[in-house]
């Protein structure tokens, strides 16, 4: 995947910048001017810094016109345009004022990097479908109340019921990658929702991040898997789904979506497993009826708006 670009405009100072660059984890292009919507190559993620005291920052429908396919921050003050700003605020990725210090400017450009990265993510969703757009649309919403998130319990339940929203999933869960006793990093289950069986324990336990399960194959190879009937597995695939929990809770999963959660610079923090794709998404699963009835595969237009989700969810999760 091609790094993002980041658009500064000449004769700006950005602090963290340079450390960016360094790092190999963006490019940086200096600009005499805005760029225009036909100069951005769309199969790359953008973030475009812009001076407050623009004339885009006038028009809601200008600044929109790029936030759509680009991350926007704003540089500089300018006591005069508050009220401009105040307005188009939402749009926004963040503001950068002189004098930023530098660990709060590369915050804040991480932010800009992650919503261009999630647009990026969005954009190959919506061609796989038109019914898609108005998914885009919401999650540059979600990406808005992701990036203001601050409590971690919060932040992964936001995350989990617009998945399985998204998704029409019954059920899912969420692991995080943690480091354990010996340093090594692992996978620690952290959040469960089940629509039908609401009032499951969460019990939180650890997973090595290997091929032996789905979560961990997945963590490990940053492949999201889509799986009809989990009970169905068959070799040559190296990893396989546990019986246990649904020994215990007497609920049956079948189909399955397990999607890596990464930052813009493609590092796993986490993984989500979606269960139970249902035809009507109020369905009750409380038998092997409402199961054959209900339960249908993930199909690509879900997978590929839950990835552009999980993209944003990555980084926000990281903070």
């Amino acid at each position: 995947m091609l790094t993002p670009l980041i658009h500064v405009p000449e004769g700006w100072a950005v602090p963290a910048l340079d450390q960016l660059t360094a790092a190999g984890r963006a490019e940086v292009v200096r600009v005499t001017s805005l760029p225009t919507l036909t100069s951005f190559d769309l199969e790359r993620a953008h973030l475009v810094l812009v001076p407050v005291e623009h004339a885009v920052f006038a028009s809601m429908s200008a600044v929109a016109a790029i936030a759509a396919v680009a991350g926007v921050i704003g540089l500089g003050t300018d006591e005069g345009r508050s009220r401009e700003i105040a307005a188009v605020e939402e749009l926004l990725s963040g503001l950068l004022a002189t004098g930023t210090p530098a660990e709060a400017a590369r915050l804040t450009l991480h932010a800009g990097l992650r919503q261009g990265t999630t647009l990026l993510a969005a954009r190959r969703a919506s061609r796989f479908d038109a019914r898609n757009i108005g998914d885009v649309r919401e999650l540059a919403l979600v990406g808005v109340a992701l990036s203001t998130e601050r409590d971690l319990d919060t932040l992964l339940g936001l995350i989990l019921t617009q998945a399985r929203r998204i998704a029409a999933a019954d059920a899912g869960s969420i692991f995080l990658v943690v480091k354990n006793h010996d340093g090594a990093p692992t996978l620690r289950f952290k959040l469960t929702q089940n629509h039908s069986m609401p009032e499951l324990p969460l019990t939180e336990f650890e997973l090595p991040i290997n091929s032996t399960s789905l979560a961990g194959h997945c963590a490990l190879t940053l492949e999201s898997l889509q799986i009809d009937d989990v009970y169905d597995i068959q070799p040559p695939a190296p990893y396989h789904f546990n019986r246990e929990v649904d020994e215990q809770t007497g609920y049956r999963t079948k189909s399955m979506l397990v999607i890596p959660m990464q930052t813009h610079l493609q590092e796993v923090v986490g993984v989500v497993q979606l269960i139970n794709r249902k035809r009507n998404t109020a369905a009750q699963l409380e038998n092997e009826a409402d199961l054959a009835r209900e339960v249908i595969p993930f199909d690509v237009r879900s997978t590929q708006i839950v990835e552009a989700l999980a993209s944003q969810a990555g980084g926000a999760s990281q903070r």
